[in-house]
């Protein structure tokens, strides 16, 4: 059975990458939240194979992402730790050399 966003098509050929993407996006965002509630309840077994299948990949996909994620972050908050260290060294020099002057 096709199935198309717009309705049609032609209609799914019109749309830009911008609109493309997002429309992925949400229809992504949609899919793996029914398969979240149908595994929390125990009923993946009612889904098509070939909607389980790219629910397995889907999770792989996610749990990549939420890793990098993850990492991302710390990576961030390692890189404000730095500045703020480089920030309070700076002060301290600066305090130093006000006591100097007087």
């Amino acid at each position: 059975m096709p199935c198309f966003y717009t309705g049609s098509e032609v209609g799914d050929i019109r749309l830009n990458n911008e609109e493309q993407r997002r429309a992925l996006s949400e229809v992504t965002e949609m899919l793996c939240e029914i398969c979240k509630e149908l595994e929390e309840a125990d009923l993946l077994d009612h889904l098509p194979e070939k909607t389980l299948d790219w629910w397995k990949k889907h999770k792989k996909i996610d749990k990549k992402r939420k890793a990098e994620e993850v990492d991302y972050a710390k990576k961030a908050v390692l890189a404000q730790k730095q500045e703020i260290q480089r920030k309070e060294k700076e002060l301290k020099d600066l305090i130093s050399k006000l006591k100097k002057k007087k």
